[in-house]
């Protein structure tokens, strides 16, 4: 089965999105999705600060799970 290759630029909230959806759905722990989203969120600021890519960060914008 191929699968999609996104460019960085074509990461949107849509996209973030089903991503964070995708995680709840395999009943990944609060912990495992936060740190998931910190990758995430790190990888694209790399990109911006040190590479000097013109995207935005979708990945600030997700809201974290709480700890239980």
């Amino acid at each position: 089965e191929a699968k999609e290759t996104l460019k960085a630029s074509d990461i949107t909230e849509k996209e973030v999105g089903m991503y964070c959806a995708h995680v709840e759905a395999i009943n990944q722990s609060n912990h495992t999705f936060n740190a998931k989203i910190k990758c995430m969120i790190a990888f694209f600021n790399y990109l911006i600060k040190e590479k000097n890519y013109p995207i935005v960060n979708e990945w600030a914008r997700v809201e974290k799970s709480p700890r239980i």
